[in-house]
C-alpha cells in the first residue's frame, strides 16, 4: 500500500530520530574499551582477534558482509543455538531502534562515509565478539559434561548466553520491552537502554540465578577472571599516576569517584559502565550520597534531594539524543548542568559525537603529551572524565 502524507511524515522523524542517534554514537571504535572492556580483560588473545575484522568491516561494507556470512556459517548458527538461546548478533542491514546498540547506524547515517565505517565496524566487532566467546564457553561446558556423557541442556545454553551478553553491553529489557513497537518506543526516549540493562544484570549475576551447575562454575571462572583482568588494568593505570594525583577511593561507592583512577585533571572509568551502576545501587540503597567528603541525607526532609531526584537526575544522562535536544531548545534551554545554551548550541550539541566531545575536555584540561594517548583511548571506548584544574 502506498503511504499517505502522515505515513511519510512519520518516517521522515524517524529516519531524522536515527540520524541524530548515528551521529551523536558514531565517529570512533568504542565498542572495544565499552562494550567490549569485559571480555577484552578477561579473554584478551580470544577477543582481541575480532579488532582485525573490526577495521577490516570498517573499509568496505563487502568486508563487513563476508565477516558476517562466516559467523552465519558457524555450528552454533546453522544448530540453531545462537538464535534460540537469544545470543545478541544483529543483523547488520537493520537499522531500527531494536537494533539500535548493535548497529547504530540509520538510512540516512549510513550515506555518509567515514561514519558508515565506523558503523559497520562497531556491529562486526560485537558480533565476532560475542560469537567467539559463546563459542569458547559452549565448547568448554560441553567437554566438561561430555566426560559424564552427558549433554549441554538448553538452561544452561541460555545462562551462557545470557553471560556473553550482559558482558559485551546487551541486557535483556523488562516487562516485554524486548519485542517489537515496544523496545523501538523505548529507544526513541533512551539511548542505551540495553546497555544500561546489561550493566545492572552483571551486577546482579544473573546468569547465575538459573542453569545448572556446570553452567554456574563456567560463569563463575568467567567472573574470576573478569576480576583478575580488571586487576592488572588498575595496577598499570595506578603505575602511571604523577605523585601529585589523587589517591584511588576505593572505600566510598557513594561518591562518583569511586574506583576512578585519576591522572593529572581526568578520572578514568575503567569499567566500562559498571561503576555508575555500582554509584547509583549504593546511593538508592544507604539513601545518602557522598561529593568532596560532604554526606547528603536523601532521606532528610529538609535535604534539597531525595532518592526521587536522584533517579530522575540519572535518567536524564541517558535521555535519547533528540530528547535531549528538543528539551534544550525549546523547554529548559539549559545543558545538564543548569548552563544556559542557545538553540544553535543545543542543535549542535545533539550531534556532535561524545567521543569529540571527550577530546576537546582533554585538550582544554590536560597537557598535549597527557591528552593525546587519552584521546587515543576515548577513540576505542575508554571512559574519561576531565575537569578543569583546581585554582
Amino acid at each position: 500500500a502506498t503511504m499517505g502524507w502522515g505515513g511519510k511524515g512519520l518516517e521522515l522523524v524517524r529516519k531524522l530520530y536515527h540520524l541524530i542517534r548515528s551521529l551523536k554514537a558514531g565517529g570512533e571504535f568504542s565498542g572495544v574499551l565499552n562494550q567490549g572492556m569485559i571480555p577484552m580483560v578477561s579473554h584478551p588473545i580470544l577477543t582481541f582477534g575480532s579488532i582485525p575484522k573490526m577495521f577490516k568491516a570498517f573499509v568496505s561494507a563487502q568486508n563487513e558482509t563476508t565477516i558476517m556470512d562466516q559467523i552465519w556459517a558457524r555450528g552454533n548458527s546453522i544448530n540453531g543455538r545462537y538464535k534460540k538461546h537469544r545470543l545478541a548478533i544483529n543483523d547488520h542491514m537493520d537499522y531500527s531502534t531494536l537494533q539500535a546498540e548493535g548497529n547504530y547506524r540509520s538510512a540516512w547515517g549510513n550515506k555518509i562515509p567515514f561514519f558508515a565505517g565506523t558503523g559497520r565496524a562497531y556491529t562486526t566487532l560485537l558480533n565476532q565478539m560475542r560469537a567467539d566467546l559463546f563459542d569458547h564457553l559452549a565448547s568448554k561446558l560441553e567437554a566438561h559434561k561430555a566426560r559424564r556423557n552427558e549433554t549441554v541442556t538448553d538452561s544452561e545454553l541460555d545462562m551462557i548466553a545470557e553471560e556473553v551478553n550482559n558482558s559485551t553491553g546487551h541486557g535483556k529489557l523488562p516487562f516485554g520491552l524486548n519485542n517489537g513497537n515496544a523496545k523501538d518506543l523505548l529507544g526513541a526516549f533512551i539511548f542505551s537502554p540495553s546497555f544500561v540493562m546489561s550493566r545492572a544484570r552483571y551486577l546482579a549475576a544473573t546468569s547465575l540465578w538459573g542453569g545448572t551447575k556446570d553452567s554456574r562454575a563456567i560463569i563463575a571462572t568467567e567472573r574470576v577472571r573478569a576480576m583478575a583482568g580488571f586487576a592488572a588494568l588498575y595496577a598499570l593505570a595506578l603505575a602511571l599516576q604523577g605523585d601529585d594525583d589523587d589517591k584511588l577511593n576505593l572505600t566510598e561507592p557513594r561518591d562518583s569517584t569511586w574506583m576512578k583512577p585519576k591522572i593529572g585533571n581526568t578520572y578514568l572509568d575503567l569499567l566500562a559502565g559498571l561503576q555508575q551502576i555500582a554509584v547509583l545501587f549504593s546511593r538508592l540503597a544507604t539513601g545518602s550520597t557522598v561529593k568532596d567528603g560532604k554526606e547528603t541525607d536523601l532521606t532528610d526532609p529538609n535535604s534539597r534531594s531525595d532518592r526521587g531526584d536522584l533517579l530522575m537526575k540519572f535518567a536524564k544522562t541517558k535521555r535519547s539524543p533528540a530528547i535531549t535536544m528538543a528539551d534544550e531548545m525549546f523547554l529548559s534551554q539549559k545543558d545538564y548542568f543548569g548552563k544556559p545554551l542557545s538553540r544553535g548550541q543545543a542543535a549542535l550539541n545533539a550531534i556532535t559525537p561524545i567521543t569529540a566531545g571527550s577530546i576537546k575536555d582533554l585538550l582544554d584540561n590536560e597537557p598535549l603529551e597527557r591528552a593525546i594517548p587519552l584521546s587515543a583511548g576515548a577513540v576505542f571506548g575508554l571512559r574519561t572524565d576531565s575537569r578543569a584544574p583546581t585554582r
